[in-house]
């Protein structure tokens, strides 16, 4: 009893931490984004984006993420993607990584300010692999 408490402990405090690190953008009825910077081990900054899905459906997902440097719009992102619906969906999600797209920003995003420009959703009876 005493050891399934502790490792309880250990792990709603691992979950608890890792959560800590993610910036919200944008939070509906519908869905939440976040993002994080995360450094890799050879010194080069990625994005990662995380999208919980709310709704009670299936939900089609279309946004554009902006990155400002001193307030002049330098890139754009857009992410398209189907969140399917249930608590075990958005527990084993795969999020999205987001690298530079030339060689001076490539691995540096520290220095940007990331907006959400654009969000639409639509509920879709299934989700179906969409080509890149």
């Amino acid at each position: 009893m005493r050891k399934t408490f502790l490792i309880l402990l250990f792990l709603t405090f691992g979950v608890q931490l890792s959560a800590q690190s993610w910036i919200k953008l944008k939070s509906t009825d519908e869905i939440k984004v976040f993002y994080k910077l995360k450094k890799q081990k050879n010194g080069k900054e990625e994005i990662r984006i995380k999208m919980i899905n709310r709704s009670k459906s299936n939900l089609n997902v279309d946004l554009e993420l902006g990155f400002y440097d001193t307030g002049v719009l330098e890139q754009r992102a857009e992410i398209n993607d189907c969140l399917k619906k249930g608590f075990f969906s958005n527990l084993f999600r795969v999020g999205h990584l987001i690298n530079g797209k030339t060689q001076e920003t490539e691995g540096k995003f520290s220095h940007y300010e990331i907006q959400l420009l654009e969000l639409n959703t639509n509920i879709v009876d299934k989700c179906e692999i969409m080509e890149p």
